[in-house]
């Protein structure tokens, strides 16, 4: 029941982000980016190109982000491995076997949507999945004072 809680929660944030933003961003910033096995966030592909930028060219299994990207994308050290949050809408060609051989967890499921965390090492591995329709990170959610 925690979990599911967790997850409403989740969702109802996401949303509620979603529906509230302002930001705007740069059109060149996101047309760029190659084509995906599965549509991706606009956050996403955000993030994705920030990554690449800061990056440089190195391995992402030596890759240490910057303390403004940890911010940005509140990317957190999970057992030696940077990894950020989100989730993900899947189809019936879905398979959980995928997602553990690269070390991705599952936080929570609720019908075809499943709360994950990634390993930044292995974000490139996931993009490539068969059995996904959708992914977005998980964002900071900031609510508005009246």
């Amino acid at each position: 029941m925690k979990q599911l809680s967790i997850f409403i929660i989740f969702l109802f944030s996401f949303f509620l982000f979603n529906c509230s933003s302002t930001k705007k961003v740069e059109k060149s910033s996101v047309e760029n980016h190659k084509e995906y096995r599965f549509s991706l966030s606009l956050q996403t592909k955000l993030f994705l190109s920030d990554l690449e930028k800061e990056r440089k060219g190195k391995n992402l299994k030596d890759f240490e982000p910057t303390s403004a990207l940890i911010e940005k994308y509140q990317i957190k050290k999970i057992q030696d491995a940077y990894s950020i949050s989100g989730f993900i809408k899947i189809n019936d060609d879905f398979n959980e076997k995928d997602l553990k051989s690269l070390n991705i967890k599952i936080n929570s499921t609720l019908n075809k949507t499943m709360t994950i965390i990634i390993p930044i090492s292995t974000i490139h591995d996931f993009l490539e999945l068969n059995g996904i329709n959708y992914f977005e990170i998980a964002t900071k959610v900031n609510l508005l004072k009246n």
